[in-house]
């Protein structure tokens, strides 16, 4: 009986030969074919009129500040009278306005998807999405943690006990469910509350201006007053046991500098560590359906350690892997169920330290995720808002 003689496979047989220089040429041309066939289509059907006006309101604008300038150089030669050419001016600009946000396309544009003549067409609000939040007098932190409050039910359901919280929502709601078109809210009036009723209950340093304060102490002032963790701390020394509540309104994980570590590792260590010598276990009396975490971003120092005075706070910007899905560890509940947690919402603090800088939010609705800068809403795909999340201070997580 004869076999047939077997040959090792050669290198091209193994691996496929990679598209020749016409085969790539001719995918380009077939992806462009297909782009200029859409992008008829998108200028033949209802859109096309939409996006006629428009290039009609910019062209509008465009001329009337061309005109505004023209006006404002006309003075040094011909007197203060070349200033009435502001006049048709402003009407002009008006009228490309009205142009423009009277047709919001309800849709992404293909015709206008490149980047450098993408900022023609506003973006259509989509119902349901975060409502812009406008910036009163430094008031970043309460705009993010106001954005993260409402999209959470848990978070929103504490605050809804708190009248004046309760009647901002509202309004937010009604903006959020019924606007055609992207509208802002302004919470000055809600923001002069928060602050007047953290200072009363003395939480937090506010700033000079009595403006700024770091984000978390909204949290650690609405969750003094209505708390979403209930634990129980057994602590264990020689020869004794005790079993004293523990008033945690954060689950806080602190980082070292120049130290990665999996936010596994930190959650695990929140619930048992050691101090001075005392084990401490921490249990859920009752298992959340939402948690509430802060990275402890800050660390502090001596430059000169005969000085006191030298001590500064430095921030931690390593980022933390693993914060969108957090396992409770076995034995930190009172009960043997188990739970997983998954990021819902986060906030970023951009800056030199949190008694400065500008915060951010980034919440999770529908399925998609959001970034919330002030009045600024914007859709973001979920590896930039995974790559946001390391770089996170203060995150939300419901129970999967």
């Amino acid at each position: 009986m004869t076999t047939a003689a077997s040959s090792p496979l050669s290198s091209s047989a193994l691996n496929p030969a990679s598209p020749s220089r016409f085969q790539k040429c001719k995918s380009k041309m077939a992806a462009r074919v297909i782009t200029v066939v859409q992008c008829m289509k998108e200028c033949c059907s209802a859109d096309g009129k939409t996006y006629a006006f428009i290039i009609l309101g910019r062209f509008l604008q465009a001329t009337a500040m061309t005109g505004t300038l023209a006006s404002f150089t006309s003075v040094f030669f011909f007197g203060p009278a070349a200033l009435l050419g502001t006049l048709p001016a402003v009407g002009l600009f008006a009228l490309g306005h009205f142009l423009v946000k009277k047709n919001i396309p309800l849709k992404e544009s293909i015709l206008f998807s490149h980047p450098a003549v993408n900022w023609l067409i506003p973006k259509a609000f989509i119902r349901g999405q975060p409502v812009g939040l406008v910036n009163s007098f430094s008031s970043c932190w309460i705009n993010a943690s106001l954005q993260c409050i409402i999209q959470i039910p848990a978070l929103r359901e504490r605050a809804c006990r708190i009248p004046e919280l309760a009647q901002f929502i509202q309004q937010y709601q009604q903006i959020q469910n019924s606007a055609s078109q992207a509208e802002s809210l302004n919470g000055e009036n809600l923001n002069t509350f928060l602050i007047a009723a953290m200072r009363l209950r003395e939480i937090g340093e506010i700033s000079e201006e009595n403006r700024h304060v770091d984000a978390a102490k909204l949290f650690e002032w609405l969750f003094g007053q209505h708390p979403l963790h209930q634990f129980l701390n057994i602590t264990t020394r020689p020869n004794q046991v005790a079993f004293p509540p523990v008033g945690e309104v954060l689950i806080q994980l602190q980082l070292t500098p120049n130290t990665p570590v999996h936010a596994q590792t930190l959650f695990n260590h929140f619930f048992d560590y050691n101090a001075d010598g005392i084990r401490h276990e921490l249990r859920f009396i009752n298992i959340p359906h939402t948690i509430a975490v802060k990275l402890n971003r800050i660390y502090g120092h001596a430059t000169n350690p005969a000085d006191p005075t030298s001590f500064q706070r430095n921030l931690i910007e390593d980022p933390v892997e693993g914060m969108d899905v957090l396992t409770l560890p076995q034995g930190a509940s009172l009960s043997s169920v188990q739970a997983r947690y998954f990021c819902k919402a986060f906030i970023l603090h951009l800056g030199p330290s949190l008694d400065s800088g500008h915060y951010i939010a980034c919440v999770k609705k529908d399925g998609k995720w959001w970034l919330c800068d002030d009045q600024k809403v914007s859709e973001i795909s979920e590896e930039k808002a995974m790559e946001q999340m390391k770089k996170s201070y203060l995150l939300f997580l419901d129970r999967g």
